[in-house]
């Protein structure tokens, strides 16, 4: 089953991104039977060190570990980790955190068919962060759109809340290409296509590549949010 998905990785990024990442020769995937095992890697690699990951990418190779958890988790890993892979290959230089993680989450949220392919824009076990995102919505006080999309590295992956971040860019990328909303969609292939060219990841702005800015964007992100949950009977 992780070969079935493994090989599928590419098709679906190509489709869902509007990318080429070529294909995954010369890279290769560690997958650790214990996770205490896959635990002293992590202590021993500084960038993430005591990070509690599930997996790790880097240049050519992803690692991760099955450990005790469920097959469908291990599953949803190891998309992830690939999609970071074949975005390295794509993009020249380091992209937005918020863009880096929501584009493997996307994919990872994926439900796999019989055949272990990955059915793009479906929902697996992961109502509880939709729910979650809801609430924090639903709440005047939520961080806005502006704030994830600006967060660097090391305030996007620090623990307390990493959860909810991750969750929330996957379900903004779902949003712009899932949504229906006039503009979305070809804004946002149009600022990967733009982030694939760059020089300086920083010099691409998404609310630019959208047109619109953040406050009319998070109105319509929250209605996806609820439209989502009621979609998978979440009130």
């Amino acid at each position: 089953r992780l070969s079935a998905a493994a090989s599928d990785v590419e098709r679906v990024y190509r489709e869902r991104y509007g990318l080429d990442p070529g294909s995954f020769a010369g890279t290769a995937v560690v997958l650790y039977a214990q996770e205490e095992t896959y635990r002293e890697f992590e202590a021993a690699e500084t960038r993430i060190a005591a990070a509690d990951s599930q997996g790790y990418t880097s240049e050519d190779l992803s690692i991760l570990y099955t450990g005790r958890q469920q097959e469908d988790a291990i599953v949803a890993v190891m998309i992830h980790e690939l999609t970071h892979l074949l975005g390295r290959r794509v993009f020249r230089n380091a992209i937005p955190s918020w863009l880096d993680e929501g584009m493997a989450q996307d994919l990872a949220f994926s439900r796999l068919d019989r055949r272990g392919r990955i059915r793009l824009g479906t929902l697996s076990t992961v109502e509880t962060h939709l729910e979650t995102l809801v609430k924090v919505w639903n709440s005047p006080a939520h961080p806005g759109l502006a704030a994830l999309t600006s967060l660097d590295w090391s305030g996007f992956v620090e623990p307390m809340g990493r959860p909810l971040r991750y969750a929330e860019s996957a379900f903004l990328i779902r949003y712009l290409l899932d949504s229906g909303e006039e503009g979305l969609r070809e804004g946002c292939l149009r600022y990967l296509a733009e982030l694939a060219e760059a020089e300086l990841s920083a010099s691409v702005s998404l609310f630019a590549a959208l047109e619109c800015e953040p406050d009319r964007l998070e109105s319509g992100f929250h209605r996806f949010l609820v439209s989502q949950a009621r979609a998978h009977g979440i009130s």
